[in-house]
């Protein structure tokens, strides 16, 4: 519902009070008000206004009556003028609704501010400051003052747009509800029918929105988009003439209404029409050429055309063009990037023997000392350790499973033993039962108030993967490190470990939930402490101001979450405005309090390297280069990642201790700032010194990229295989095993590898590859298909958000 119709003010700014005798043009004025004709009452209030050009009520009822007539800037002039004379609430919240009406929103909100502080019982301010709020987008800010009004009337406007604001957060569920009320109020209003009908169809309600948008059509014959809709649902309810013709309602409201030509074309092929269903979506696409649904359903049509017309194995030279467009850079994941590779000898090391894919000897050793009884808990579970630091995951299960059995066993033996639930604890969270592992440590607590010692185990939650299913479990992991500081006081090691934890919570609450755009956009303008938990830390510095791990938690912390916030506001909004050029080329834009956290973390960490005797380098280091990063100062950044790798080579070597990742994040800098040469040769450092403990199988898919970037399939094709003998679900092996296929020519093999990797995950790419197979086959309905289900634009998005970038 547009601004002209939200109109709360008229009655609500201020009441129009009797006129005295003595001003027989404000009577005038009134009387033509009363009977709408606005603009005689204004000319007759404008004389009054010549008697007295400080008179409340006249220059009050002139307002509304310009406000009637759309004329803003006037109302907002003798708004104006009511506030110096008498700063009222009604007056304020009038004034406030003209610089609405204007589009000054923020100005809006400062008046409607004003009024609720001189009565914070008005409710038009209430729901005049949400209207304004919801057009600033700050929906959830909105919702709080609808509610508001709501609760001092129960009215059906106030209502309709709060559930709009919910409808915006994807709250679905809740929209309907404030719908249903709105229509209780007032059922004559198709607006209401119309938006509840939207949420039921994002439930994918069919007929619940199909008998809504029907109610918009009566009520409302001339809405086109009661029209439109009412097709959409026909048509999810496979009743293809009745789309039609609804389709055809709102074609003839509009005829320039795009959608309406797109969903009369789709139930039109639907009904095999497809003539007419081509016709259509042409008729969409010269309206809105970058429609992206109409070019979706005419590449469809295309393809029923040619099914009907049983094309032999040749195409047409249109169909030829648009194959040879899609498959020019077909044989590289990553061509769009237009990065160009410099030849360097990567095939220094040899394919791996599968038999020896961790120590043997270690496993050997473990299982010698089995014993049948309580203490097989702690052999087990190092053995699913073992497993599962090998990219094992079901072997590594079941030793956790027999692991478990025992424990609870130990349990059973030792039921005072805050040990006991510890390690039960520990061997719950390895099998990511975060509820069960939880309560097994908040038994060890109650029988050990000292329980900090153990705080170390609580770091089991967001070892790699796990920390997505850690972050459900994040208020439960939060609520018993408070009982623990509660318990001890001492317990303050825990501290910087917990604040850490809810950042990085937080932030997985929003990386699991990437289709949820509107929640990442409610990080704009947010500080730091307004997105994760930070009251803790903030405890602890006051109590302990010069504790050096303390400070660089609080530092870390907020570099990350700003961090993220940055990016993904960034990205979200180019997705919405299509500019490719960014996802090329990324640069950020930064809010000012960014830039002033940022710029603070930048200078602790600075100053602290200059402290030789800073017990945290690597931590610093890491983070000023992720910073840079952030920035793209990527020459910046560079020497920092480097420093990493140096540090954690002065360390002892272990599992938890090697530079392998940091190898990985310098060579990924090399690779946004298009220094390919820089790039191999980083990686080939990292083979050569062996710094992974056990093998990676991600490191033979990326030299198996590379090979074939330099069109040395045979020995891509070895990596590729070698990675699969380590982990048989290695994303992109199967790819490229079905790439160097398709390029040797075996199309039959390259379909089962490409059938092999949709088992794994599946991707855009593959259907461009399954395209080229059958390209190869001959088989041209199906290379039609696949080449026109190809989305390039959608994996190229998802794969930059999912692959490139990297968080601290």
């Amino acid at each position: 519902m547009g601004k002209y119709i939200l109109i709360y003010f008229l009655l609500f700014f201020l009441p129009i009070y009797s006129q005295t005798a003595n001003d027989p043009f404000f009577e005038l004025g009134k009387k033509y008000y009363e009977e709408k004709n606005y603009e005689k009452a204004i000319e007759n209030l404008n004389l009054s206004l010549k008697l007295d050009s400080s008179s409340i009520k006249v220059l009050s009822l002139n307002a509304n009556a310009k406000i009637k007539i759309n004329d803003y800037k006037g109302a907002l002039i003798d708004f104006d003028k009511c506030v110096h004379i008498s700063p009222s609430a009604k007056n304020y919240n009038g004034r406030g609704y003209a610089k609405f009406m204007l589009d000054d929103n923020e100005g809006a909100i400062q008046d409607y501010n004003k009024s609720l502080e001189l009565d914070p019982y008005y409710k038009f301010a209430y729901a005049n400051r949400g209207d304004a709020k919801k057009y600033l987008k700050n929906y959830s800010a909105a919702i709080e003052d609808y509610t508001k009004a709501i609760q001092l009337e129960r009215k059906a406007s106030y209502y309709f747009d709060r559930g709009k604001c919910y409808e915006e957060l994807k709250l679905n569920k809740s929209a309907i509800d404030d719908f249903n009320n709105a229509i209780q109020l007032d059922s004559a209003e198709a607006s209401y029918y119309l938006h509840r009908g939207f949420a039921y169809s994002s439930l994918k309600k069919h007929k619940e929105a199909t008998k809504d948008f029907e109610k918009v059509t009566l009520i409302d014959p001339k809405n086109d988009l009661g029209w439109s809709n009412l097709s959409s649902t026909y048509r999810s309810l496979k009743k293809y003439e009745e789309a039609i013709y609804c389709a055809s309602r709102a074609i003839e409201i509009d005829p320039k209404y795009y959608v309406a030509w797109n969903n009369r074309s789709s139930a039109e092929y639907h009904l095999k029409k497809f003539k007419d269903a081509r016709r259509d979506a042409d008729s969409a696409i010269a309206i809105n050429p970058s429609y992206k649904k109409a070019l979706s359903i005419r590449k469809t049509i295309m393809l029923a055309q040619s099914k009907k017309a049983e094309l032999k194995n040749t195409f047409t030279e249109n169909e030829k063009k648009q194959l040879e467009n899609i498959t020019n850079n077909a044989l590289i994941r990553e061509a769009q990037l237009s990065y160009t590779y410099s030849v360097n000898d990567l095939t220094i090391r040899t394919p791996l023997d599968a038999s020896h894919p961790f120590n043997k000897k270690e496993v050997d050793s473990l299982l010698t000392h089995l014993k049948g009884n309580y203490e097989d808990a702690s052999i087990y579970y190092n053995l699913g350790r073992i497993y599962d630091n090998n990219f094992d995951t079901e072997k590594a299960q079941n030793y956790y499973k027999k692991s478990l059995k025992w424990a609870l066993k130990r349990v059973d033996a030792f039921p005072d033993s805050t040990t006991s639930y510890v390690k039960l604890g520990v061997v719950y969270f390895s099998l990511h039962d975060y509820e069960k592992g939880t309560s097994a440590y908040q038994k060890a607590l109650d029988l050990d108030s000292d329980f900090s010692k153990y705080s170390y185990n609580l770091q089991i939650p967001i070892d790699g993967n796990n920390l997505k299913s850690f972050s459900k479990n994040l208020n439960s992991v939060k609520s018993l490190t408070n009982r623990i500081i509660s318990k001890n006081k001492k317990s303050y090691n825990l501290i910087p470990f917990i604040a850490f934890l809810s950042c990085m919570g937080d932030i997985q609450s929003f990386i699991y939930h990437p289709s949820d755009t509107n929640k990442i956009l409610l990080l704009k303008g947010k500080k730091t402490e307004e997105i994760f938990d930070i009251h803790l830390i903030n405890q602890a510095m006051k109590e302990n101001p010069n504790d050096t791990l303390l400070q660089i938690t609080d530092a870390i912390s907020r570099q990350i979450v700003t961090g993220y916030k940055v990016i993904m506001t960034n990205i979200l909004a180019n997705i919405k405005s299509n500019n490719d050029a960014f996802f090329q080329d990324p640069h950020f834009t930064f809010e000012p309090m960014d830039e002033i956290t940022l710029k603070k973390v930048e200078d602790y960490f600075l100053l602290s390297l200059q402290d030789p005797a800073y017990p945290y380098k690597y931590a610093a280091n890491k983070s000023l280069a992720f910073l840079y990063l952030l920035k793209r100062e990527d020459k910046k950044c560079i020497p920092y990642f480097k420093e990493m790798i140096r540090l954690k080579s002065l360390e002892p070597f272990s599992f938890q201790n090697n530079p392998s990742g940091d190898y990985d994040n310098l060579a990924a800098v090399y690779l946004l700032a298009k220094d390919t040469l820089d790039y191999e040769k980083t990686f080939e450092e990292k083979i050569r010194v062996k710094c992974s403990i056990n093998e990676d199988p991600k490191d033979d898919i990326k030299i198996a990229e590379i090979l074939c970037h330099h069109h040395n399939y045979e020995e891509a094709e070895k990596y590729a295989k070698a990675a699969l003998k380590i982990n048989s679900k290695t994303q992109y092996a199967n790819y490229y095993l079905a790439l160097i296929s398709i390029v040797n020519h075996k199309p039959t093999e390259a379909l089962q590898y490409l059938k092999n990797e949709e088992k794994i995950e599946k991707n855009e790419h593959i259907k461009l590859l399954k395209a080229l197979c059958f390209l190869e086959l001959r088989d041209s309905k199906k290379t039609i298909k696949y080449a026109f289900e190809y989305d390039d634009d959608f994996y190229f998005r998802r794969n930059f958000i999912d692959s490139f970038f990297i968080t601290p």
